[in-house]
């Protein structure tokens, strides 16, 4: 992995924990009543979509950590950011947006975020790994660096 994309992926990863941890829904703050009711998503993401994403993102981090072949692969990665995107559109689009009683909170948006993040980190590793594997792309690498296509 390459050493900027792994700062990404872990800020990605710390995203996704946050967003679990904050309500995805709250109590929209220009709405004429006052309602008593809490709903699934107001206390934490994890009452929703946000458990999925918490153990996607521990998942990917412990194999990050313990070094997990096929779960630290960009691939995996990709799947997480994937899902966490997914599932955070489909809650926005289907059950709360930005109007109603009940709007998204602050844990939907920082879970869209890293999973943003995350797809953007595979993607970086991906392009580099495709870069420096082929030779033309290593040429062009090593003429940037100023060394000499022939060498």
């Amino acid at each position: 992995m390459v050493p900027s994309s792994k700062v990404i992926v872990w800020a990605g990863l710390c995203l996704l924990g946050l967003g679990a941890y904050f309500p995805w829904v709250i109590t929209n703050p220009t709405y004429e009543y006052i309602h008593l009711v809490k709903i699934a998503g107001m206390g934490s993401g994890t009452e929703t979509y946000g458990l999925v994403t918490l153990v996607l993102a521990v998942i990917a981090a412990l194999g990050i950590l313990i070094e997990i072949r096929w779960i630290s692969s960009e691939a995996f990665r990709t799947v997480v950011g994937t899902v966490s995107v997914v599932l955070s559109l489909v809650f926005f689009f289907t059950q709360y947006g930005v109007t109603g009683m009940f709007i998204a909170g602050t844990g939907l948006y920082l879970t869209l975020v890293g999973g943003f993040v995350l797809l953007i980190a595979s993607g970086k590793s991906f392009l580099y790994s495709q870069r420096m594997s082929s030779p033309r792309g290593l040429r062009f690498f090593q003429s940037d660096c100023g060394e000499s296509a022939d060498q």
